[in-house]
């Protein structure tokens, strides 16, 4: 998918009147797994609009749950590490039913119990994933991330910030 594509997706999943939660999942130490969280962080600071709520959910996106439930969001979107089978920085929406064959980072039992919980207790929230090859999720104390995803980060940051700016 490129990011013309995506922008389209992600438009027609994303109408206003919305409101938006934009959780990153990633552990820091592994590497390019923590990719969805640093795409957060980078929108939060250029985005301040109160009809979106950022989450860092790191490893634990599932503690998250009572907070986005009270929310009441009419719009998940979820930023991780996905094994895509593709070249490190390729992105690609997955639908809910395709989270096993692409095996979504290292917590993806997690991510599963909180989408089964929010389509459960919120049923007409729009759910949309979007999957980050990494190249790499192998344990690293320096916390770097490869160049192919630092690049993929600011792409995705720039594209989100022009999405989000439309609602």
């Amino acid at each position: 998918m490129n990011l013309l594509e995506l922008e389209k997706v992600l438009l027609n999943n994303f109408k206003a009147p919305a409101r938006v939660v934009v959780l990153g999942i990633g552990n820091a130490l592994r590497s390019d797994d923590f990719v969805g969280v640093a795409i957060v962080q980078k929108l939060r600071e250029r985005i301040q609009k109160e009809a979106i709520l950022f989450i860092e959910a790191e490893i634990a996106p599932s503690e998250f749950f009572p907070e986005i439930q009270e929310w009441n969001p009419t719009h998940l979107l979820i930023l991780d590490a996905a094994d895509l089978k593709a070249k490190p920085g390729t992105f690609n929406v997955i639908a809910r039913e395709q989270m096993a064959t692409f095996t979504l980072s290292s917590h993806k039992r997690a991510l599963t119990l909180l989408i089964d919980l929010l389509s459960h207790y919120l049923p007409n929230l729009k759910i949309t994933i979007l999957g980050i090859q990494p190249a790499s999720t192998e344990f690293n104390i320096d916390l770097n991330i490869s160049q192919p995803i630092q690049e993929a980060i600011q792409k995705l940051t720039e594209l989100l910030t022009s999405v989000f700016s439309r609602l």
